[in-house]
């Protein structure tokens, strides 16, 4: 117990804009494992996100503050320089990648004493030229303002941070929470209409070029030529959602045979629906959904552009390379004669819990208490 003269350190947690992704899982992660007596905490998000769980973050003791759209850059400083100022934060933490810049210069500006920029991503060749460029750019102002540097692989904080140290924080999810369920198979195949027969693989991701969802489609409607029993579940939401629909609509097996739904905030019951799970991303920084599919005892087949540091399982997880079609297929179709069984090793990883978020967020709290001895005068 701590005295009662004793006040918690406030935190503001930047997640710029929540629109379901693995980035606002982490900090919700942080959220639920915090020690509330040593620490308070705000989520800080854009006021245009489309998924801000309040009752949850509520529930769990933060509060939300809400700041206008970072693409109003002017309007974004001045917002972040009033509630800086007002909270009197000992601690930002900027979960934006190479945008950190912005909330990491209004944190300078206003003396917090604790400024960490924590990164998320890559340079990826499917974000085309134009955004890679300003990536590029806004990397080399990342390590002027903040004093503490996190990134959850080598690789995604050495391109941002270069010559700077930094805290290699491995992403974390509640493994109880992703295990697989029998009881929300039924109910999910049920609700679907999927019958035990079908295979029915999935993808629960952003809608985003850096996803490859037409390839994922593209493979899976092969697939289907090979075997007419596969099923496709698609979850999510952004901004290819009408390319995505113009595909399906515009092939007769995939309007027969794709499902797209809405971001679902309960998705571990739809990870126990499926029977493989399929992740081609370009480029990512860690992976999370690859994680939870294995923890769920699935089949993950993913592209070279998913980290190994997002394998924990060697009979789960699949890295199929390049871009030809039939491999993929192929390869697919020799793995899933040979699954193990579903619920013993779901259980299995489950219990071996080796990317395990209360973990992770008690890494952070550790970062968090170095920083302030270091930094707080």
């Amino acid at each position: 117990m701590k005295p009662k003269e004793y006040k918690p350190v406030k935190v503001g947690i930047v997640v710029g804009k929540m629109v379901g992704g693995g980035v606002e899982s982490v900090v919700l992660n942080l959220l639920k494992f915090n020690d509330s007596e040593t620490y308070t905490i705000d989520i800080i998000v854009d006021s245009d996100s489309t998924n801000v769980p309040l009752e949850l973050i509520r529930s769990l003791g933060g509060h939300v503050k809400y700041i206008p759209p970072y693409q109003n850059v002017i309007k974004y400083q001045k917002a972040l320089n009033r509630l800086f100022k007002e909270e009197n934060y000992q601690i930002v933490h900027a979960n934006i990648s190479v945008l950190n810049v912005f909330p990491m210069f209004v944190a300078y500006m206003c003396h917090v004493p604790v400024r960490i920029a924590h990164n998320h991503n890559l340079i990826s060749p499917s974000d085309g030229i134009k955004k890679n460029i300003i990536k590029k750019f806004l990397s080399f102002f990342n390590t002027i303002f903040p004093n503490v540097y996190v990134s959850p692989t080598q690789k995604s904080g050495s391109w941002v941070f270069r010559h700077k140290k930094f805290k290699v924080v491995k992403n974390g999810i509640d493994s109880k929470r992703f295990e697989f369920s029998n009881k929300n198979r039924k109910q999910i195949r049920d609700d679907l209409k999927i019958c035990d027969s079908q295979i029915l693989m999935g993808c629960f991701c952003r809608f985003v070029n850096t996803k490859r969802i037409p390839f994922a489609l593209t493979v899976f409607e092969k697939l289907v030529l090979y075997n007419p029993n596969f099923r496709f579940l698609l979850v999510g939401d952004g901004p290819m959602k009408t390319e995505i629909y113009k595909q399906i609509s515009g092939s007769p097996i995939l309007s027969t045979a794709a499902i797209v739904l809405d971001s679902k905030s309960d998705i571990e019951k739809y990870y126990s629906a499926l029977d493989c799970y399929i992740f081609p991303s370009s480029m990512e920084a860690f992976g999370m959904t690859a994680v939870e599919a294995q923890t769920n005892g699935l089949l993950t087949f993913v592209s070279s552009g998913i980290p190994i540091e997002a394998k924990i399982s060697q009979k789960l997880f699949k890295v199929i390379l390049g871009d030809n079609v039939d491999y993929w297929c192929k390869s697919i179709l020799k793995s899933i004669k040979n699954a193990p069984d579903r619920s013993a090793i779901s259980n299995s990883v489950s219990k071996n819990d080796i990317l395990s978020s209360k973990k992770m967020a008690k890494k952070v709290e550790q970062i968090y208490k170095s920083a302030l001895v270091e930094f707080h005068s």
